[in-house]
């Protein structure tokens, strides 16, 4: 079993201002993860810039509303709602 505390993720900036905690991610847990969890917050008005990975990402919504962009998809997302954007391997 594995725990990961938020409080004890250490917290940085991201290049577009987002503050990141990453709690799960495949290059640094001695697990076999095909995914990475990051507690974020993205500011009122503010965006993330896009990326990818090479894994696939799970996102939470806790709190607010936004649009959520994966590839050619554009989803109006608001607080309780999960996103699993997949890669395949």
């Amino acid at each position: 079993m594995l725990v990961q505390k938020l409080n004890a993720c250490a917290e940085f900036i991201t290049g577009d201002g987002t503050r990141m905690r990453e709690l799960l991610h495949p290059d640094k847990q001695p697990l076999k993860l095909r995914y990475s969890l990051a507690h974020a917050v993205v500011s009122i008005g503010q965006t993330s810039t896009p990326h990818s990975l090479t894994t696939s990402e799970v996102y939470y919504i806790l709190s607010g509303q936004g649009e959520m962009h994966i590839d050619d998809e554009l989803e109006i997302v608001e607080a309780g709602d999960a996103i699993y954007n997949f890669t395949e391997c």
